[in-house]
């Protein structure tokens, strides 16, 4: 048999022809890789392919799917913008790059694209409804109108494109062109309830309550009978049964909404599906609470609690209708039930808890909120709430405690930050502790308080300027010797440096002394300088230094006067006072002799309160002094000491009586003995009543009487040596005027100078705040 050469070649271009058709390769082989989903293999080949065909668009997209397929957005999103340069007449590529520019919050880009797409295909439904997507997506709703009205010239049979231009005009404000829309969608769908229901809420929206009322009664309508029949109405109806009812409520038209709902749930089982007849009832108690019938309410309530007892919404409601009635026992009762039932509901425990504290029972409502804190730990309300009972109640360390641990996290809540100044302020008050009072409120300075305000008048009271005026005038029987003094005195405290630990004060004394005992007879006035500070170390400790300047006829001299008192323990007083070259000013040797004096006095009182309800106090004293005269060319001194003890037999009127001790030894030269003798020993006992009385809120008056001996002296009871009394009268004319009268006698005297003085004191203080 004869091969010819002609058919073999045949043979074989149709063996690779049909090897070519059967077996595809390049692109097409990708893209049936791609078809069942065998993405590497496709990307192999395509990856090939594109480093031979660069700029082929079919390549591009391919790949571009397989990025999507992948998700890489990014490699995708430059695939399509190259597939755009190719073909920028290809509006379905520009869609889907605008997609990948909104997905990476590129808005410019989108809008470009966006734009685009609507130049090249204007006639383009798809690109408008993006377009007016894209101006809602940025709230650029005015830019949207124009794409809904285009929209709907080219589909003018869609009416879900009338809705959106109606909804986007309605947003924009314009709501008479939304509700024409509305309603003229009314009228081409009279028989679609759907539309009623958005025209009503339109009209509802623009407070034409009449109007909206007859399109939902109109869409009740269209709806019937199904409406009733069914097993579960559609979110549209039960929002057009609340709208009705709601209408009806803000038009006062109370029974006629109280029909609405009874005729809702009149209706028998099998008429209305139990689902729908538990949501009317549910509504109608609700209607109830509404316009204040609370006795209907808790009618229906009970009733919802009866036929579902698992259900305890309705036992909440329950409560807090007794809670409106004012049945709080009732309430409580309520609250602790669903308690008992479920322990640990913490819906229940608050209502205790609230309930309680209305109720004072202040016991039950920590309890609860103890309990609420265990159940919660991280609620700090609850925490807050326990500060302030523990407050109300008086306790105020487990109110700091609380609170204190509540501000730390809550730095904003002023009411908090009250509370715990209000429990600082009164303590520091009461203790004169004004620099720390103040410190405290300062934190709170911008914040007005009703509660806070007397503690701020009053600190400010005692911070501010005072002025004490003072006159006295003394005189002995025997008319040898007279003395009249003016002394005027200003103090502050410096509540600008420090925090208000340091005080200032001034003073000015003007003396005037007449002895006619003395040839010849003198006549003198010294004028007295003070400027001295006072700082609070603590609360209860405080010192004072005061340097003076002594001018007179005769001579000047400088002085200083220091003081320090302490407030040891309650009922405990100590004051320590010391005088360094102070003018003798009483007795008259500082003008007979020229004459000086330094010394210290030691005071202490002691009030001790166990002792019989505290009536007893016991007061004690020591001194020592030392007499210059001619600046040191006589000297003497004296050491002082006393004990007084006082029983009050009544606290008001305050009568006491007592016995009082007064010791004083004195050690002088010869040269101080021939201008001055001074007694060497003195020992006077003396027995003491008083008389402590308030008759009227703003006036004290206050006497006090002696009689005692000296033996040492030789001066007896009998001779009435020793007989002292005592007037002074008080008036607090307001909160800055003080004013007060004194007088005293003495007939206390010496072997060597006898005489019995009497000493008259008026006294003005005034205060600037």
């Amino acid at each position: 048999m004869k091969f010819n050469s002609w058919k073999v070649v045949v043979l074989i271009i149709i063996f690779i022809a049909v090897a070519y058709a059967l077996f595809p390769r390049g692109r097409r082989l990708a893209e049936m890789y791609m078809a069942s989903f065998q993405w590497e293999e496709a990307f192999q080949i395509l990856e090939a392919e594109l480093l031979k065909h660069p700029d082929d668009p079919r390549l591009l997209k391919d790949l571009a799917l397989y990025a999507e397929s992948q998700g890489a957005s990014e490699k995708e999103l430059k695939l399509y913008e190259r597939l755009v340069e190719l073909r920028p007449h290809h509006v379905g590529y520009r869609q889907r790059l605008a997609q990948l520019y909104r997905w990476s919050n590129r808005v410019k880009d989108e809008l470009a694209q966006l734009e685009e797409m609507a130049r090249l295909a204007p006639n383009n439904v798809e690109t408008h409804e993006r377009l007016a997507d894209f101006y809602h997506w940025y709230k650029k709703l005015d830019k949207a109108v124009p794409h809904h009205q285009e929209l709907i010239k080219l589909k003018p049979k869609e009416t879900s494109y009338y809705h959106d231009l109606a909804d986007t005009y309605m947003h924009l404000g314009e709501y008479e062109k939304g509700i024409a829309i509305y309603e003229d969608l009314v009228r081409k769908n009279k028989k679609d309830p759907e539309f009623r229901f958005i025209l009503a809420d339109a009209y509802e929206w623009k407070e034409h309550l009449d109007k909206a009322l007859e399109q939902y009664l109109a869409y009740v309508d269209l709806r019937s009978p199904e409406i009733y029949k069914s097993k579960k109405m559609n979110d549209t109806d039960i929002q057009v049964f609340d709208h009705v009812g709601q209408i009806k409520i803000e038009q006062k038209k109370f029974d006629e909404a109280e029909q609405w709902y009874e005729n809702l749930e009149k209706n028998s089982p099998d008429k209305i599906s139990w689902p729908n007849k538990i949501y009317w009832q549910e509504k109608k108690a609700a209607f109830y609470v509404q316009i204040d019938q609370l006795d209907k309410a808790h009618t229906a309530y009970m009733l919802l609690a009866q036929q579902f007892p698992k259900n305890k919404d309705y036992q909440f409601e329950l409560a807090q209708i007794y809670i409106w009635k004012h049945e709080l026992k009732e309430a409580l009762k309520t609250y602790q039930q669903i308690k008992e039932e479920d322990p640990n509901n913490k819906r229940a425990w608050e209502g205790i808890a609230q309930t309680a504290l209305w109720s004072n029972r202040h016991g039950e409502a920590v309890t609860a909120y103890q309990y609420l804190s265990r159940l919660e730990p991280h609620n700090d309300s609850y925490k807050r709430q326990l500060g302030f009972l523990y407050f109300w109640q008086g306790d105020s360390e487990q109110a700091k405690t609380y609170l204190e641990a509540y501000v730390s996290r809550h730095l904003k809540d002023k009411e908090v930050q009250v509370a715990l100044v209000s429990l600082k302020v009164p303590q520091l008050v009461s203790q004169k502790d004004y620099f720390k009072a103040s410190y405290s409120l300062r934190a709170l300075q911008d914040l007005s308080d009703p509660s806070l305000e007397w503690f701020r008048k009053e600190i400010k009271k005692q911070t501010a300027w005072k002025v004490f005026t003072e006159y006295k005038y003394i005189e002995t029987v025997d008319k040898k010797s007279r003395q009249g003094e003016f002394t005027h005195h200003s103090e502050t405290k410096a509540s600008k440096y420090l925090v208000n630990r340091f005080q200032m004060a001034g003073r000015y004394r003007w003396l005037s002394v007449k002895d006619t005992a003395l040839a010849p007879a003198i006549r003198e006035d010294i004028s007295t300088v003070g400027m001295g500070i006072k700082y609070d170390v603590t609360h209860n400790i405080n010192i004072s230094i005061e340097p003076q300047a002594y001018m007179g006829g005769l001579f000047s001299t400088m002085g200083t006067v220091g003081e320090i008192t302490w407030d040891m323990a309650k009922g405990l007083y100590v004051d320590m006072t010391g005088r360094f070259h102070e003018l003798w000013t009483s007795p008259l040797d500082a003008i007979r002799y020229k004459g000086t004096k330094s010394g210290g006095d030691l005071y202490g009182e002691y009030r001790p309160e166990y002792f019989l309800d505290n009536r007893f106090t016991l007061i004690t004293g020591t001194g020592w002094n030392a007499y210059f005269t001619d600046r040191g060319k006589g000297k003497a001194h004296v050491g002082t000491g006393a004990v007084k003890t006082l029983f009050a037999f009544f606290k008001k009127p305050k009568i006491e009586i007592g016995y009082f001790l007064d010791y004083q030894h004195a050690v002088q030269n010869e040269l101080l003995v021939a201008h001055s003798p001074l007694v060497g020993r003195i020992l006077s006992h003396y027995i003491v009543s008083q008389l402590d009385y308030s008759p009227w809120s703003k006036f004290r008056l206050f006497m006090s009487g002696a009689i005692g001996e000296d033996r040492e002296r030789k001066l007896y009871v009998k001779d009435t040596a020793l007989w002292n009394y005592f007037f002074k009268g008080e008036w607090k004319a307001s909160d800055r005027l003080f004013l007060s009268a004194t007088y005293a006698y003495s007939s206390e005297s010496s072997l060597v100078s006898k005489g019995v003085q009497s000493v008259a004191i008026a006294e003005l203080n005034y205060s600037f705040h």
